[in-house]
């Protein structure tokens, strides 16, 4: 394939071309580093931390399904058979978290996961992460051939039998594109700058320069070619050892090279496509230990931003996937729904889950038994109670001037506050 062609197509990771591809980069003496594989982009920080924050974050939130209760809201439901798979173990391979984990990467890295539910006795018995590569989507039919060895899944199956999450594309198909080939030019960047990092710092602190001096004429005076070269040998030798003192024939001088413009930039390179790769993957730069200027309020506003602009979407795309594909059409959404628990990404800072709780309870959002059970305490005689802070009155009640309310408990309340007014207390 010429290089034009290979220029113009996109590449991704099972396509038939990326040998070719590939090959073509290794022969092309102005291609430098490549990040173009999942492999290759990883061994850059940014990109492996990224991927480590967005995969870990949402493998660890609870995974539930709801039922409709009689009073409208959605409850968990531990009695349903999916409630263990989508809490604890999804198959005899792998627990709910580490397939979450390896979906969210393939997601990232790839562009697409499958899951292919598995049945047994009319219930779902496992699900299962179909194997990279091993399976094939045909767009006219809408079906999937599985061909997965490892799992002992193989076959053609509907689109409504598996569960395909997917990342952006350019044409609204099911089949999505990985981040690292949209970010290929940045990742290039990354990998160049670090490449040529530890270029630079395998020889430490070795100086570089070079000889000048001698006599311009010849004569008795005149240093050989190959007597500079000589000189030239040892003294390189004598600066890798690091000696402190070398001496230097005749009028021979040497003079130290400086670092030149492009590796002085090297460092700053590295920094500023550290900021490209986090708003590929929509990671705040905080999270990925860049340092920059902050304060609290801004790491705040990023912890939030990173929740409703990163999280959310790819939250609401495996709720909708997972409730479709796993509840039957007449009862999702309507009576059970799949949803994550996204209380539980604030489960370890203690200030904001106390600060949240506490507003919850001050508004009678939460009872004291409630909120015990969610820390893992044991439930108080009385907690069952839902509260409402009460801490003002109108401006008529008798409670603003001291003076004691009318004994009839059925009287209404509002009759009560007006039993003493201001004009007579003024006459009083």
């Amino acid at each position: 394939m010429k290089r034009g062609l290979i220029a113009q197509r996109s590449i991704s990771s099972d396509d038939p071309f990326l040998p070719e591809y590939f090959e073509l980069l290794k022969t092309d003496p102005y291609s430098g580093v490549t990040a173009n594989s999942p492999e290759l982009a990883m061994k850059i920080s940014a990109v492996y931390r990224s991927v480590s924050i967005l995969s870990g974050t949402i493998a660890s939130l609870p995974l539930n399904i709801r039922k409709k209760a009689q009073a409208g809201h959605f409850e968990v439901d531990e009695n349903d058979p999916l409630y263990s798979l989508l809490r604890w173990r999804a198959s005899n391979r792998s627990t709910i978290y580490e397939l979450l984990e390896n979906a969210i990467i393939q997601i990232l890295m790839q562009g697409n996961a499958l899951i292919y539910p598995k049945f047994k006795d009319t219930n779902y018995s496992e699900l299962v992460l179909i194997t990279p590569g091993m399976w094939t989507y045909d767009k006219y039919t809408d079906k999937y051939t599985i061909t997965d060895m490892v799992n002992g899944i193989k076959g053609t199956f509907d689109s409504w039998r598996v569960i395909h999450l997917r990342n952006k594309n350019l044409d609204g198909s099911k089949m999505g594109i990985s981040t690292i080939q949209y970010a290929g030019r940045i990742l290039n960047i990354s990998a160049n700058a670090d490449e040529q990092t530890l270029s630079n710092m395998k020889t430490g602190n070795k100086q570089k320069g070079f000889l000048t001096g001698g006599s311009v004429m010849d004569g008795m005076g005149k240093l050989q070619d190959s007597q500079v070269d000589v000189v030239k040998q040892r003294l390189e030798e004598e600066l890798t050892r690091g000696d402190a003192i070398m001496r230097l024939p005749g009028e021979l001088k040497f003079q130290a090279l400086s670092i030149s413009p492009a590796d002085a930039q090297i460092l700053d390179n590295r920094k500023f496509s550290v900021f490209d790769v986090c708003r590929f993957f929509g990671v705040h730069p905080d999270k990925v230990f860049v340092e920059q200027t902050s304060n609290y309020k801004a790491s705040e506003n990023s912890q939030t931003s990173f929740m409703t602009d990163t999280l959310q979407p790819m939250l609401s795309q495996i709720e909708t996937e997972f409730t479709v594909k796993l509840i039957a059409k007449s009862l999702a959404g309507r009576q059970q729904k799949i949803q994550f628990d996204r209380e539980y990404i604030y489960s370890l800072d203690p200030k904001t889950v106390a600060s949240y709780y506490k507003d919850m309870f001050d508004v009678g959002g939460l009872t004291t038994n409630e909120i015990r059970v969610r820390q893992n305490m044991p439930p108080v005689e009385g907690g069952d109670v839902a509260f409402v802070t009460a801490n003002v009155a109108p401006i008529t009640s008798a409670k603003i001037y001291g003076e004691p309310q009318s004994d009839n408990k059925d009287e209404p309340a509002e009759k009560q506050d007006k039993k003493i007014t201001p004009t007579d207390k003024k006459s009083v």
